[in-house]
């Protein structure tokens, strides 16, 4: 019978293997589905817009920003993703150093674009 310790860190392995093949899974698919917009969206942007509102919005440049939109889904669901992944599984001191370098940052890049 193994110790109270040995236990508790046996099942912290376990968990920390099954989030990791969770998190795994969950990249693959989004990275699946992202690739398949980035792929076929910009190629169809205009062709949806033209079929959804006719010439009022295909004729602008609604039909570019739309195919860049369709590639930028895939970097901001990857980005979500991660975050949520860190969040969930981060020590409270981790969580704080984070947030630290997460203010700084946004900081820094609003200081940039001002």
């Amino acid at each position: 019978i193994p110790a109270d310790g040995a236990a508790d860190e046996k099942r912290g392995r376990q968990a920390l293997h099954t989030m990791r093949q969770a998190f795994s899974v969950l990249l693959r698919l989004l990275v699946i589905l992202g690739l398949l917009f980035a792929c076929f969206g910009p190629a169809y942007a205009h062709l949806l817009l033209r079929l959804l509102y006719g010439t009022t919005w295909s004729e602008t440049s609604a039909p570019g920003v739309l195919s860049w939109y369709c590639t930028y889904i895939l970097a901001m669901a990857v980005n979500g993703l991660c975050e949520a992944f860190v969040q969930g599984v981060a020590t409270q001191e981790q969580l704080r150093t984070y947030n630290y370098w997460m203010v700084l940052f946004s900081a820094t890049f609003i200081g940039a674009v001002v």
